[in-house]
């Protein structure tokens, strides 16, 4: 089954993407590729998508964030970008050092701690897991099928299928494997997941008449039967879980089920599912509106609109079963296609704006400035203050980019290019010869776009070619301050710079 939002390949049982999280419906081919945040929960080696997955964060603080499909990048330069080709997946640190992990068939699939600083990596010819510290890439074990990392990328968690209906679960620390687990079923029926700072997993075993969960952080626990459990805070004192008696969603504090409070009516039918650093908060939205759960409180619902959380960084995307950098989710700002709406401290709300043209929204890294269009002009607004006039930048403009202290702002005119504009200074034509479907990439207040295959820059001027590449540039993207990627002949390769494009490394095919 392919997923409908980002075109990854899912198992046919599966009721959401492995992915980006999305419900699945059925779908006869993959879709077109799509741009979506991912922070994933883990891989799956039959579930690999056809396409070398590249991922390119920047460190990352508890309040600040930007959705991956344009990689995060906020107050200091990245540690690592992950870059992959048909035949390599290349590590490379913010020093312009790298590694190399060679493979002969299949894809590598990485994920990140929050922080960036480490990594695993996943081959699908020897189905071998990999981490990577910044410095180097170690073994992890082979036979892997599904693994997760905490958010401090201190400890990954991770199942191995011993034959058909035996799986095996494992802890990887400080360079050491730990077996927790043994349970007799296939791998479709055998899900697990770990607390934030790594030290407690959670795991379920489904027996098809009934289902086991259990707690683990050195000894193990039984959770309950027939639950399996989404998410759960450090130490377990809150645990996620649905019900399969009615699939609706509750949380209740460690194995207190006195404590249970019923979320949401059903885990299908959530549009927005995340969760605040520590997880001690999860905001949702559904049919019904969106709402806030607090310390495993009742919830409280903030909107009568399905609205996400939208994080400082460039365009924002809903969110799906993610764990989003952030202390509270109050003072932040909730948006979707139509609106944005400002949700405040105690909860109090304030509609910012609505009749919006899309959900591009750039939030400044205040976390209150907001750039967004409406009836096509681009207009800033702070988000922060009710009643608050929105300021017109410009008009006819179908996309844009807003560097994080918002003072260079770069925007695309269909049939008229792509425009820079600083303060109050006149728009400046950076490039009539761009074509929007190749991409941009403004790293501070630099932007990279491609022309005939070659790299060219604006510093909020005309733009300059910068350089030329033994093959042909097909997309640009960046780490961070002046952490750059360019895509070689769609992913045949790659060059990379640290030093804002001034000299390139092509890496080696």
């Amino acid at each position: 089954m392919w997923c409908g939002t980002c075109g990854a390949e899912n198992e046919n049982s599966a009721r959401f993407c492995w992915n980006c999280g999305s419900p699945l419906e059925a779908a006869a081919y993959p879709p077109p590729r799509k741009p979506e945040p991912k922070r994933s929960k883990g891989g799956h080696k039959g579930l690999l998508i056809a396409a070398a997955a590249v991922l390119m964060v920047a460190v990352v603080s508890l309040i600040l964030w930007k959705p991956w499909n344009r990689s995060p990048y906020l107050k200091i330069d990245p540690e690592i970008m992950i870059l992959g080709t048909n035949g390599a997946a290349y590590a490379v640190n913010s020093k312009g050092d790298y590694d190399t992990l060679e493979y002969d068939d299949g894809y590598h699939y990485p994920i990140t701690c929050l922080d960036n600083s480490k990594a695993v990596l996943f081959t699908a010819d020897d189905e071998m897991l990999y981490y990577y510290d910044s410095s180097q890439i170690t073994p992890i074990n082979e036979d892997v099928h599904s693994f997760s990392m905490s958010n401090n990328g201190d400890v990954v968690v991770y199942s191995t299928e011993v034959d058909d209906d035996l799986m095996a679960l494992w802890q990887y620390q400080n360079g050491k494997n730990q077996k927790i687990a043994e349970c007799e079923v296939p791998y479709y029926n055998f899900n697990f997941c770990i607390s934030p700072d790594g030290k407690t997993v959670a795991y379920s075993c489904d027996y098809g008449e009934e289902m086991l969960s259990y707690l683990w952080d050195g000894e193990t626990r039984e959770f309950g039967r027939n639950r399996s459990i989404l998410s759960l805070s450090n130490d377990a004192k809150l645990v996620y879980y649905t019900k399969l008696i009615n699939d609706s969603v509750y949380v209740q504090k460690g194995l207190d089920e006195n404590s249970s409070v019923k979320l949401a009516k059903n885990a299908d039918d959530l549009y927005c599912a995340s969760f605040n650093a520590d997880h001690t908060e999860f905001i949702y939205s559904a049919d019904d509106g969106t709402f806030l759960v607090q310390n495993g409180g009742e919830p409280e619902r903030i909107s009568r609109d399905a609205l996400y959380p939208a994080m400082p960084g460039a365009s924002n995307y809903g969110y799906y079963w993610n764990t989003l950098p952030v202390k509270t989710f109050e003072s932040v700002l909730l948006y979707n296609s139509d609106k944005m709406v400002w949700l405040g401290k105690d909860l109090e709300t304030h509609t910012v704006a609505s009749n919006l043209d899309s959900s591009q929204i750039t939030l400044l890294e205040d976390g209150k400035r907001a750039y967004y269009t409406k009836n096509e002009s681009l207009r800033r607004v702070d988000a922060s203050k009710e009643g608050a006039e929105s300021e017109t930048i410009a008009e006819d403009v179908a996309w844009f980019w807003v560097s994080m202290d918002g003072k260079n702002i770069y925007y695309y005119q269909e049939d008229e290019g792509i425009f820079a504009k600083s303060g109050k200074d006149k728009a400046v034509l950076v490039s009539d010869e761009v074509d929007i479907m190749s991409g941009g990439e403004l790293v501070g207040n630099s932007f990279y776009y491609i022309i005939d295959g070659e790299l060219y820059c604006s510093d909020g001027g005309r733009g300059k070619r910068i350089a030329s590449f033994d093959g042909l540039a097909t997309d640009v993207f960046s780490g961070g301050s002046r952490f750059l990627a360019v895509e070689l002949d769609g992913r045949e390769g790659w060059a990379f710079s640290i030093d804002g494009g001034e000299t390139f490394t092509e890496l080696p095919t």
